[in-house]
């Protein structure tokens, strides 16, 4: 039994698919690193309750009719839980790219379009509009509306007005204490040039200081969540196999419920489910060993 070996072939097939550069000799922390950039920066599809900002509410009423449509079918999949992937960046299944605003403040970017040139196509056609939003398991938080072009579009700090404004109990776990009097405050081009070399800002919004709430940026722009996110699920990994160790003969009782002898060769293995998830169970006979893990 090696989990993090089985987690380290799994993702090197799901990271070569997607054209990364990876191999047995890839270091098994920044494959994980890379898996979870990817999970962030994708939608997972499931039914949202949609909050609108008041700026929102009002810029959307005088889109042109093209994008007010698109606009509407993006809403409708994002409440009902329809794939909204399509209308992501297409830098969003490049799992080595890091997404600066994400990593930085949480906000998603989505491209008002619902046209495609060719059926085929995994993204939806870019669109001269963005809207930006903050998601939650179970909420969406529609923030504002942008054209692709306007200067400095990534790194507007009206986003972050948006969420104080509208839901202030969003970013009160992320308010700084002992910064009362702060001075030095950046504007949006300050914020782009300084993300670019991985340097993080307090952003004062409304005169609190606000810490970020993506987690922040590392040297090389990575996510610093992230990094606690690997150490974690590896130490899960280790966790599971020491318990799988340690309660050998109540595995084996298990087991033999499903008509597996105590002689054979009892193994583990890490496996992706179903439902995309990870998952246990015993290597030769293929049961699923979850209900062991909780004991």
């Amino acid at each position: 039994m090696n989990l993090k070996e089985d987690l380290k072939n799994i993702l090197i097939h799901e990271l070569t698919q997607l054209g990364e550069n990876v191999s047995k000799s890839s270091n098994i922390k920044e494959l994980v690193r890379l898996h979870i950039n990817l999970l962030t920066k994708l939608i997972h599809p499931q039914p949202r309750k949609i909050h609108k900002s008041k700026i929102f509410l009002t810029k959307e009423q005088i889109l042109h009719e093209p994008f007010k449509k698109a606009l509407q079918d993006i809403c409708y999949k994002l409440e009902i839980g329809i794939d909204v992937n399509g209308h992501l960046s297409k830098q969003s299944t490049n799992p080595s790219y890091n997404d600066l605003l994400l990593n930085d403040w949480a906000i998603h970017h989505l491209h008002i379009s619902n046209k495609k040139k060719n059926t085929n196509q995994l993204f939806y056609d870019r669109s001269d509009w963005l809207f930006f939003v903050l998601l939650k398991p179970k909420d969406i938080y529609l923030l504002d509306i942008y054209r692709h072009g306007d200067q400095f579009v990534f790194s507007k700090q009206d986003l972050l007005k948006q969420i104080k404004h509208n839901w202030p109990e969003i970013l009160k776990p992320f308010e700084a204490t002992g910064f009362e009097g702060v001075t030095k405050t950046f504007n949006d081009e300050d914020i782009s040039r300084l993300r670019k070399v991985g340097i993080n800002v307090v952003n004062v919004i409304d005169d609190i200081a606000i810490f970020p709430i993506g987690g922040g940026l590392s040297t090389a722009g990575t996510n610093i969540n992230h990094t606690m996110e690997v150490n974690r699920m590896l130490l899960i990994l280790e966790n599971i196999e020491q318990q799988l160790h340690e309660k050998k003969s109540f595995v084996e009782k298990e087991l033999k419920k499903y008509k597996v002898n105590k002689k054979d060769d009892i193994d583990f293995e890490l496996y992706v489910n179903d439902q995309g998830g990870f998952a246990i169970r015993e290597k030769k006979t293929k049961i699923n060993i979850n209900f062991i893990i909780k004991c």
